[in-house]
Parts: structure tokens; sequence; C-alpha cells
């Protein structure tokens, strides 16, 4: 789950920015997208664009057990959760008592 507060752009060259920037980074195909925002026509439909800004106020980590998997799957994830957890137990047990 998360949560954020949302702030309008009003500056419309902040939007035009915005927009030019997440296409370099999304674009990542051999021939990517470029977005001129010094084109006329991406000045004019910059009019019918509503920019923002999210500020993450709350974010909640989760992750699955597998629950979608067959049941031996399923088996062998617990199996390697339960060693992983050995592991990182005997690492903590073993820093503790050997100061």
């Amino acid at each position: 789950m998360i949560s954020a507060k949302a702030t309008r752009i009003t500056d419309d060259d902040a939007v035009r920015a915005s927009i030019a920037h997440m296409a370099a980074v999304l674009e990542t195909s051999d021939n990517p997208y470029v977005l001129d925002v010094e084109n006329p026509r991406v000045q004019t439909l910059t009019d019918y664009i509503v920019g923002f800004e999210l500020e993450i106020t709350f974010w909640e980590g989760k992750f699955k057990l597998s629950q979608d998997k067959l049941p031996k799957d399923r088996k062998l994830t617990k199996e390697a959760l339960i060693q992983k957890s050995r592991q990182n137990l005997t690492a903590f047990v073993n820093g503790i008592l050997d100061r």
C-alpha cells in the first residue's frame, strides 16, 4: 500500500520538461521516441495535460509466499525460507557469541 500527497504542477515548461524526461527514461527501444519540448504542437498539447508530483507519505512492502504455485513448489519455497532463516540465525548467534 502506498499513500501520497499530490501537488499540481502549474508551470507549462515544467510539465513539458517532466514529460520529456519520462520519455527519455522509458523509451528503451532501438529507435526511441524523443520528445521535442520546443515543438509548437507539444506546446499546444500542454494545455490539455495536468502535471503533478507525488510525495510518498507512506509505503508498505509485502511479498508473496507462492500461494498460487503447486504444492511441491510451495514446499520447496518453505524449505528455502527455513534454510535462509537458519543461516541468518546462525550468523546472528555467532556474531553475538564470538565477541
